[in-house]
Parts: C-alpha cells; sequence; structure tokens
C-alpha cells in the first residue's frame, strides 16, 4: 500500500486520461457511451467550465498513483453559496472510481474530506459529480438487470465502500419495470380519471419541442424550482441547461414528453421520456420508454391537482398507442410523489439507489 501515492491537482489533461482509463477498467460500457463521456469529460475538467466561476466554488481532484497506474480517482468540491437546507455549508465527491480495496478507498476518501473541512464544509455528498445536473446516485441493487439510459451504474461493491469510510445512506431511489400490455394499461386506465378531470377544468398538454426556445427555457425554471432545496442544487445558467438537456435528444422520444400547462397558461409541469436504445435489447428488437422525469412546479404541488398524474396518463397513452407493452419508471424517490403514481408496483421494483452523506 505504501507505494500508492495520492497526489492532488485542479486541471491535468493527461491525468483526465487516466481517470478515464480507469473507469473503463472498472466499469466498461459499450463504445458510444465511452465516447460521449470522454468528450463531456473534456468539457467539464477544463479551466474554462462555467461552474469554476462561481463565487465560493472550488474543487479538487485526488488520484492514487502506483507504479501499475492510477487505481482511484475523486473530485472534492466546495459547492459554496449558501448552506444547505441543515445550515451547513455542503460539499460533493464525485467520479468515483476505485479498486475493490477497502483500506484504499478509506485513504483516498478521507484525503478527500480533509480537503473540503479545510474549506469549511461540514456535510458531504457522495457520489455527486459536481451537483445535482452532472451526475448522482449510487447503485446498491439490479445490478444484473440490462442497464438503461441515463442509469447510474457502477461496480457493485461502491456502496460497501463509502460505509466503510463513515458514510451512511441519505436518500434512496427505485426503478420498476412494467412489462406486458395489460399491466401497463391496467396503469393507464387508472389515471384517466385523473387527466380528464383536469382536461374538463382547461389544463392542456403539449409535447416537448426541443427546437422551440421557449420549451426549453419552460423546462429550465420549472425545473430549477422543483429540485430547490434538494442536496447538491446549484443554479445553472440557461445555456449550460439547454446543452446538457440537448445531449440527450438522441433517445428523447417526442411522441411521449409532455409539458402541461394551467387554465391561465402557466407551465405546470412536464413529463420526459426517453426511448432507451440500449434496455432490452437482448429479448426484444424494440427500444423501451424510460419515464426519466416528470416534474410538477411548486404551485401545483401545492394545490394536489394531480399534474403529475396527468402528465403520466398523457405520455403513457402515446406509449401504448404506440404498440409497447413494456415501459420503465426511472429512479423514483422512496416516499416521493411519483410512488403514488406507480401505486403498489413500486413494490416489485428491481433496481435501487441511494446518495450518501457524512457530517465533518
Amino acid at each position: 500500500m505504501s507505494d500508492r501515492e495520492i497526489i492532488s491537482y485542479r486541471f491535468n489533461p493527461a491525468r483526465n486520461a487516466q481517470y478515464l482509463a480507469l473507469r473503463r477498467r472498472l466499469q466498461p460500457s459499450c463504445e458510444v457511451i465511452e465516447q460521449r463521456y470522454a468528450l463531456e469529460i473534456e468539457r467539464l475538467f477544463q479551466p474554462g467550465y462555467e461552474l469554476y466561476k462561481r463565487r465560493g466554488v472550488d474543487h479538487m481532484h485526488f488520484a492514487v498513483q502506483g507504479e501499475d497506474g492510477v487505481s482511484g480517482h475523486i473530485v472534492a468540491m466546495s459547492l459554496g453559496g449558501p448552506p444547505s437546507p441543515s445550515g451547513l455549508q455542503a460539499g460533493s465527491l464525485g467520479f468515483f472510481e476505485c479498486e475493490d480495496d477497502p483500506a484504499l478507498a478509506r485513504r483516498l476518501l478521507l484525503r478527500a474530506l480533509e480537503w473540503l473541512r479545510s474549506k469549511g464544509t461540514r456535510r458531504a455528498w457522495i457520489p455527486m459529480d459536481f451537483d445535482i445536473w452532472h451526475g448522482y446516485r449510487v447503485m446498491t441493487m439490479g445490478f444484473d438487470e440490462v442497464p438503461f439510459y441515463g442509469e447510474p451504474r457502477n461496480p457493485q461493491y461502491y456502496p460497501a465502500l463509502f460505509e466503510a469510510a463513515g458514510f451512511h445512506v441519505l436518500q434512496r431511489w427505485r426503478s420498476v419495470e412494467i412489462v406486458g400490455a395489460q399491466d401497463v394499461r391496467a396503469i393507464v386506465e387508472r389515471w384517466q380519471p385523473r387527466h380528464h378531470d383536469l382536461v374538463s377544468t382547461g389544463y392542456r398538454f403539449e409535447q416537448v419541442r426541443v427546437d422551440a426556445e421557449d420549451h426549453v427555457g419552460w423546462l429550465h425554471e420549472l425545473e430549477t424550482r422543483a429540485f430547490e432545496g434538494s442536496p447538491g442544487h446549484m443554479p445553472i445558467s440557461l445555456a449550460e441547461y439547454s446543452r446538457l438537456f440537448r445531449l440527450h435528444t438522441g433517445v428523447l422520444d417526442l411522441r411521449f414528453s409532455h409539458i402541461g400547462f394551467d387554465p391561465d397558461g402557466r407551465i405546470a409541469g412536464f413529463s420526459i421520456v426517453f426511448l432507451d436504445p440500449f434496455h432490452v435489447a437482448e429479448i426484444s428488437p424494440s427500444a423501451c420508454p424510460v419515464f426519466f422525469l416528470v416534474a410538477a412546479s411548486p404551485t401545483e404541488i401545492a394545490l394536489r391537482h394531480g399534474i403529475g398524474t396527468a402528465l403520466c396518463y398523457q405520455s403513457m397513452r402515446a406509449c401504448l398507442d404506440a404498440d409497447h407493452d413494456r415501459v420503465m419508471f426511472a429512479i423514483i424517490g422512496t416516499d416521493n410523489a411519483s410512488e403514488r403514481i406507480v401505486g403498489s408496483r413500486i413494490g416489485d421494483a428491481q433496481r435501487a439507489y441511494a446518495l450518501y452523506e457524512k457530517l465533518l
């Protein structure tokens, strides 16, 4: 162990390549995904990226370097800005990759935590790639399932590494796949009355248009407000949101993704559905619709009109009309309103995820 040194740096293209090589070795993926990820890392890890210009934000890479190469990597970020909801200054630990060596992982994590503590951070979240906009959560169940687009993926031993270093679970999520036209139709029919009631009172629904600046702007505004106060939430510019959103346009199915408006024409919520090109490829030639995000405005949440249920109906009805007999409800937060939309079927979840926290 002593021949492995923990080095630190902020910007280093050669080290970035070593991180990517470690990631490919520990969790290999298809070539297309690896190429896209490498391009995104090149952008995120260069000094001109907008995140580094925010007041109070600082970051540091830590890598375990040995004669045989890099065996661990993490990025610690002091998020700056106002304290977290608990009143404690928060930081994130992300872009984590490490060999299955608890002692080595503990050394790496403690070094990153020491740096965060020196920046005034008093609570740290892992795994979180900078903030919630760039990727977070670790998979804890479902490692034998076929991955779907946008799903957190990691070696099975990562949660144990975090727990051995003193982290505890802060939040949990689950994903459930509904298979069979009859089961899918049963859920849709349960939602239909809510959709009918809202339409009759003046609510309307439109397909998301990625080429419409107002649509992307509405999504940015609503998603920013919907996740305000969540761990790792930071303001993001419309330009960066648009860039991140358009990274997914290749799998965003506009037939199934909708924006809802209230009777006064205000945006009330939206549903984002990917037509996943990777999931179920082994057992079906068709892609699987993945309900990746359903969000309601704070006003609608307070009114409890059921806009989320109505949006799901609108999108699911379109899936059925397109002859899709299986859907994935992705990454639903425990005790979140979305659990009520899925109902008892959440108990059939095949996958689970978590975000860990440690107080410093």
